[in-house]
């Protein structure tokens, strides 16, 4: 599989900012590496269209699911997030303190 220099890219510049450890919220969660500003686009979101359940899908519709495969998969619910999808990208909300679990609203109801 070929993998773009834009992927490699924002590989990269994930791992300088975020790292997979133990969640307080979940199982695993996703957390800052470094202290992140406010309205910074932390990475995009990468895996394979679904449309059927599982761990680490993200619904985008009713229909269609992203199984994600980066560690954006690791980052968990919260009803107060510090993080958000603006298409396929997650951005923050506000300022994030270095160790600090990101997260995002699902969308449940």
């Amino acid at each position: 599989m070929r993998i773009s220099k834009r992927a490699r890219k924002n590989a990269k510049r994930m791992s300088e900012r975020v790292y997979v450890a133990h969640s307080p919220i979940h199982g695993k969660g996703l957390f800052a590496a470094t202290n992140i500003g406010e309205d910074i686009s932390i990475g995009r979101l990468q895996g394979m269209p679904t449309e059927e359940e599982g761990t680490y899908v993200l619904w985008l519709s009713r229909k269609v699911g992203l199984e994600l495969t980066n560690e954006f998969r690791f980052i968990n619910h919260s009803s107060d997030p510090n993080c958000a999808l603006t298409g396929l990208d997650v951005v923050t909300l506000r300022n994030i303190a270095q160790d600090e679990e990101l997260t995002h609203d699902y969308g449940w109801e």
